[in-house]
């Protein structure tokens, strides 16, 4: 507690955010401060709750006192809230259930209002048979209707990481499928890829949409509407292939201080039509995902090309150019 409010005392945040780790699991050894501080409870079950439950509700009223401008506060709980087999109101899914393994009851921190946001953690694949993605979307939605609670959802790119060729999250389908079915929910009003930051493996996926552009033309869009003047050399194309194999790790660590404000400007030479915004005047995030692509591949070009000249040079130049210009 106190160690957010000094982050919001001293330093402009736009908001605090936790992940789902609360209680360890239900063999955590808590029974005599149970035994002390419980006896209006009529289980531990029901303590553990309302102890993570005080905590949410302590952090909003704190963090808003301190700032009750626009910081949000919210929190990425386990995906299954409980199993439609051992409650009535949870999921039709069988996995770990936050509600009585986590003792996360984010049900009532939406009925309270206690949070901001909710950005449960969907880290699997629409069709998978124990917990699917689709399910669990319109299960969330449901869930947030009638509160003023905003609803992000939270993805697993890192599956793209650890995926080998015939899995259903090799590549980047599964993602875009994903994202697809977001952008037809009006009621979804952000959503998160976790976790990049594991992700030096997980460029097979940009490799696969370096192929993709390649197989376009070596254009750097997906659609007619899109495309841009300039082809890419071939050689490019190969020699990004082969820097990102020997030197993934060190291409990486470029992506967050060179590639995501590549997007800014990759964004000025895409032509924006209505269907890359949704009902809310947002960009669809299958459009921005295409966007990111793009920039790493034009990126990982450049730099095996030896030509990798700034942002500054790309913001005079455009990205295609530059890149072009490294052949």
């Amino acid at each position: 507690m106190d160690g957010a409010a000094e982050i919001v005392r001293n330093y402009d945040v736009d908001g605090i955010h936790l992940d789902d780790y609360f209680y360890p699991g239900t063999d955590f050894n808590d029974t005599e401060t149970f035994a002390r501080y419980g006896a209006d409870f009529n289980s531990i079950d029901d303590w553990r709750r309302d102890n993570v439950n005080t905590l949410i509700a302590s952090l909003d009223e704190t963090l808003h006192t301190l700032d009750p401008g626009e910081l949000s506060f919210g929190v990425s709980p386990a995906g299954i809230w409980a199993n439609k087999s051992e409650n009535s109101r949870g999921s039709d899914t069988h996995g770990q259930s936050s509600y009585s393994e986590l003792y996360c009851d984010s049900l009532e921190w939406i009925r309270r209002g206690t949070v901001d946001y909710i950005c449960p953690q969907l880290y699997w694949a629409i069709d998978y048979k124990a917990a699917d993605c689709e399910t669990l979307v319109r299960w969330w939605q449901k869930a947030v209707s009638t509160s003023d609670v905003a609803l992000y959802i939270g993805l697993g790119a890192y599956r793209s990481a650890e995926a080998q060729e015939g899995d259903v999250w090799y590549g980047t389908a599964e993602l875009e499928r994903q994202l697809a079915l977001l952008d037809d929910s009006i009621d979804i009003q952000g959503r998160g890829l976790f976790q990049l930051c594991l992700a030096p493996s997980a460029w097979p996926a940009a490799r696969h949409a370096d192929r993709a552009l390649q197989g376009k033309g070596c254009r750097a869009s997906r659609a007619p509407e899109h495309e841009r003047a300039g082809r890419l050399h071939p050689a490019a194309g190969h020699a990004a292939e082969h820097a990102l194999d020997a030197h993934r790790k060190s291409f990486f660590r470029l992506i967050f201080s060179e590639v995501f404000p590549m997007v800014e400007l990759l964004s000025r030479e895409y032509e924006i039509s209505y269907s890359h915004i949704d009902n809310r005047g947002v960009a669809k995030p299958s459009f921005l995902w295409s966007m990111m692509q793009d920039a790493a591949t034009v990126h990982a070009r450049a730099s095996a090309c030896g030509a990798r000249r700034g942002l500054g040079a790309l913001a005079h130049e455009g990205p295609a150019h530059a890149a072009a210009a490294a052949v």
